[in-house]
């Protein structure tokens, strides 16, 4: 062995097959030496490289900030994120979990998904996840939505009309 990390173990060194165990991650270089009858000696050199196992990552997923709209407001978008560990490529699609059912949803099959014809209540959407290799992750984002605020013109009533005789001058209005 010329270089390398020194874990490696030769079997059968002084043959034409060399056996080498123990190996770890890293890049080895093995020289292999010939010698004739007259002492002409030559040599060549082998590399071997071992590269880290594949470890199936499953995918990161996040489907946002929960959020709050007061109607009228009635759409709003849900800003989700995923992504493969292993560098590869990922596909998205949203649900709706819970909630009333006039939910809209459109661009369920990206990232950000725009949710219309929202009323009154409180919605669960999901975010599921899929690698290449078929791995499947979801995580959930809450909606709520209130009621319109009515700022509601006050009531009155001035009381009763009244009639009064002079020289009485005075009277009490109940409103």
């Amino acid at each position: 062995q010329i270089s390398g990390p020194d874990t490696a173990v030769l079997t059968n060194a002084q043959t034409d097959s060399l056996t080498v165990d123990s190996l770890i991650e890293g890049s080895y270089v093995f020289n292999l030496e010939v010698t004739d009858e007259e002492g002409n000696t030559v040599s060549d050199d082998a590399t071997v490289i071992v590269e880290a196992a594949f470890v199936d990552a499953i995918p990161l997923v996040d489907a946002g900030q929960d959020t709050t709209i007061t109607l009228p407001e009635n759409t709003t978008t849900l800003f989700g994120a995923g992504s493969d560990p292993d560098g590869g490529l990922v596909t998205f699609l949203w649900s709706q979990i819970s909630g009333p059912d006039t939910a809209v949803l459109t661009n369920a099959q990206t990232d950000s998904l725009t949710i219309d014809s929202l009323i009154e209540g409180s919605y669960v959407f999901n975010l599921e996840v899929t690698d290449e290799e078929g791995n499947t992750v979801s995580d959930d984002a809450t909606v709520i939505v209130e009621a319109a605020f009515v700022d509601a013109i006050p009531l009155v009533d001035a009381g009763q009309d009244t009639t009064i005789t002079l020289p009485e001058n005075t009277t009490t209005l109940f409103g």
